[in-house]
């Protein structure tokens, strides 16, 4: 099984919790990583994404850099279990809130759905959007 690095934005007081938590529990590494995947597997949290993602997905599939990686069919198979899966927003509130102007989709996407977090894995841009949370590593505990 193939594994994704993602990055996560939370406040300071659910990182804190999350990890005393684990902590209490006898954290080793990966804990926090494995709680994770596993409370989307029981659908502990809703995801949100919007028909623009779904379509910038499909778009960058097809770079050959990623091909590689991800053959057409998979990512289509991708694109419709999250359409299943999700909840999937179509029209976005117009926001100017990135640093890149073309990743405002995101967090006009976690607006419109109510998100309380956004799971990335651009680093640069859409993780300063952050405004005082702490940073948390997936695949760290």
């Amino acid at each position: 099984m193939s594994k994704v690095r993602w990055s996560i934005v939370v406040r300071d007081e659910v990182d804190r919790a999350l990890r005393s938590y684990l902590a209490r529990r006898g954290t080793k590494k990966g804990d926090l990583s494995r709680f994770v995947e596993e409370a989307v597997q029981a659908h502990l949290f809703e995801f949100i994404t919007s028909e623009w993602q779904l379509a910038e997905f499909r778009r960058v599939s097809h770079y050959p850099k990623l091909c590689r990686y991800l053959k057409p069919f998979e990512a289509g198979n991708l694109v419709n279990g999250l359409r299943n899966q999700a909840i999937v927003l179509g029209n976005l509130p117009e926001v100017d809130l990135s640093p890149d102007p073309d990743d405002n989709p995101v967090p006009a996407s976690a607006i419109a759905g109510e998100a309380e977090y956004i799971i990335t894995g651009d680093k640069r841009d859409l993780l300063s959007l952050r405004r005082g949370t702490r940073y948390s590593n997936c695949d760290g505990a």
